[in-house]
């Protein structure tokens, strides 16, 4: 049986390829190179040693230019960030001051409307009678002054003076 299998085994195979082989059916495997691959050039060679220092001076001087480009992108959006965090907490200032202020008005119409209430006319009126003991005027308690005549100055010694727009009285005792 083992001289069955061996002819088995060399016996040509078709493939899908329309190919024959011997031995193995499975198809051979091509490898193709990927398309997506960059190649990247070799960095050139220095013909001298100034050459490379020179070299090495410019990709020195633009790795300083994109640390600066970066670090000032950093510091601006750093900047950035710490002025919202300031403005959020000056507006939360803002609302709770708008807050007070609206208790304190609140407050003061409140304070106010006592105060109305606690000064009213009738109140003082019974506040004057009740506890100052006082009562309203009656009619024989008012006096009229008639300013139309001209005006005298009595002055000490009993001599009485015309002057006009100098109101001065002595009271009679």
């Amino acid at each position: 049986m083992t001289q069955q299998m061996r002819n088995i085994s060399r016996s040509p195979v078709r493939t899908n390829a329309n190919t024959y082989t011997r031995g193995n059916a499975a198809p051979k495997i091509e490898h193709k190179p990927s398309v997506n691959r960059k190649l990247t050039a070799l960095p050139p060679r220095f013909e001298s040693f100034k050459q490379r220092k020179e070299q090495i001076s410019v990709n020195n001087k633009k790795a300083i230019k994109i640390s600066a480009v970066a670090l000032t992108m950093v510091m601006l959006f750093a900047f950035m960030i710490f002025s919202r965090v300031q403005l959020d907490e000056i507006n939360r200032n803002i609302a709770a001051t708008e807050k007070q202020i609206e208790i304190v008005n609140s407050k003061n119409v409140e304070l106010n409307m006592e105060l109305n209430e606690m000064i009213s006319i009738e109140k003082v009126e019974e506040y004057a009678v009740n506890n100052l003991g006082m009562v309203k005027v009656q009619d024989y308690q008012v006096v009229y002054v008639d300013l139309s005549d001209d005006d005298r100055v009595l002055m000490a010694g009993g001599k009485e003076t015309m002057e006009s727009k100098t109101v001065t009285r002595a009271a009679d005792d």
